[in-house]
């Protein structure tokens, strides 16, 4: 049986990228710049910083190896952003995680579907009580058409963040800062496309805010959630996931002063118990690790 020791780690590193993820739909929505400038600036700076550090680390000869597989990894993290930056631009960062949340169930439907993989009742249990809390919470919004646009925006950007752990998984012998590297660099590479969109005239506190999200939520985050993508099993990393939701809804009420009620606290409180039911019965079952390296 794996340590222990390495469960707690790895879930403990897990939660720290769920905690950066939730800070990313609110600075994406105080900042005055557009989707586009956005994400240059935080895969550029994101880009640079990776290539340094594999570069000292003699990991840039496998690029040349990898390249393709890390060309599609970029692809759709590209799409992803593009699709969950607009969504929290043109609704809410609560609307836009309620979408993006849907991540959780469409990974473990591409894991049955290709990667056959197998699922307790305990497991489905959880997913089910995670999806309610969502529901819930869900409900208690009056979506306008915008809003309604914006979910389903955001439900898209799952769809491609849903894509990109099957193929870590797949390809878990790359180091990985090397995935992290061709992750932000052939996004950047596709974001390029989309410059003259782009707009320069930042004031300081939207500097500093695409300074936070570019080290902490894209750099160390994105890294973080790649290790985790890799080595934890498809259930657990759907079942961590749900997190970002309810912890993006406390800073938005904290942060922009979003309007929060029982109701949600409720729904939230479903998504947590969820998370540690569904981690326990992985932890019992000894299935938290991926079974595919």
């Amino acid at each position: 049986m794996p340590n222990k020791n390495a469960y707690i780690l790895i879930i403990f590193e897990s939660i720290v990228a769920i905690v950066l993820f939730s800070f990313v739909p609110i600075i994406v929505k105080i900042v005055s710049v557009n989707v586009y400038t956005i994400g240059i600036i935080r895969l550029f700076i994101a880009t640079i910083i990776s290539f340094l550090i594999i570069q000292k680390r003699g990991d840039l000869l496998l690029f040349y190896k990898y390249w393709k597989i890390l060309a599609v990894t970029g692809f759709f993290f590209f799409l992803h952003w593009i699709f969950f930056f607009t969504s929290i631009k043109i609704s809410s960062p609560t609307v836009a995680s309620i979408g993006l949340s849907t991540y959780g169930v469409q990974l473990i439907v591409f894991g049955w579907i290709f990667y056959k993989n197998k699922f307790y009742l305990s497991d489905l249990i959880a997913v089910i009580i995670a999806i309610i809390g969502n529901i819930i919470i869900v409900t208690n919004y009056n979506f306008n058409d915008i809003r309604s646009f914006g979910l389903m925006l955001g439900i898209l950007s799952g769809f491609f963040f849903a894509c990109i752990p099957l193929i870590n998984q797949k390809y878990h012998q790359i180091p990985l800062l090397l995935k992290s590297f061709g992750q932000f660099l052939f996004a950047l590479l596709f974001y390029s496309f989309f410059f003259s969109k782009t707009r320069w005239n930042l004031y300081a506190t939207d500097w500093i805010g695409l300074m936070i999200l570019s080290i902490f939520c894209t750099f160390i985050a994105h890294t973080l959630w790649i290790k985790v993508i890799t080595k934890l099993s498809i259930t657990t990393t759907s079942l961590i996931h749900y997190l970002d939701l309810p912890i993006t809804m406390i800073l938005s009420f904290f942060i922009i002063h979003e309007t929060i009620d029982i109701v949600k606290i409720y729904g939230a409180t479903l998504v947590i118990i969820a998370n540690i039911c569904g981690l326990y019965s992985q932890w019992q079952n000894d299935s938290l690790i991926s079974k595919l390296k």
